[in-house]
């Protein structure tokens, strides 16, 4: 796998949550696979938890998109900018959310995600 095609598989899983697809965003993930906030506390770990993730971030923001002007990759190591214009906070109020995503994609699947933001 070169470096185009980790890219174009975090891309993917984007375009997914971009249409609020979660069986599709889902399809990029490994079974074991884990999301960490940008400080390395675990956010969400294997699918069913993963899953869960992203289902509450659909309910809560309905008119949910992301920006990826930046994507990069180093070896399996992807990294995107990640642009949410409308997002939902918690006291009801929405924002622009930005964030750095590291992904480390490992068989063609997203095996870990990191969120700085």
């Amino acid at each position: 796998m070169d470096a185009s095609d980790v890219v174009t598989i975090v891309k993917d899983q984007v375009d997914a949550y971009n249409t609020r697809d979660i069986d599709g965003v889902m399809r990029y993930y490994a079974d074991d696979a884990v999301i960490l906030d940008g400080f390395g506390a675990v956010i969400a770990e294997g699918r069913d938890g993963i899953r869960a993730v992203y289902e509450r971030v659909f309910t809560n923001n309905p008119e949910l998109h992301a920006d990826v002007p930046t994507a990069f990759s180093v070896g399996n190591w992807v990294a995107i900018h990640s642009i949410a214009p409308n997002w939902a906070m918690q006291d009801g109020s929405r924002q622009q959310m930005q964030w750095i995503e590291v992904y480390q994609v490992s068989n063609e699947k997203i095996k870990r995600v990191q969120l700085f933001r």
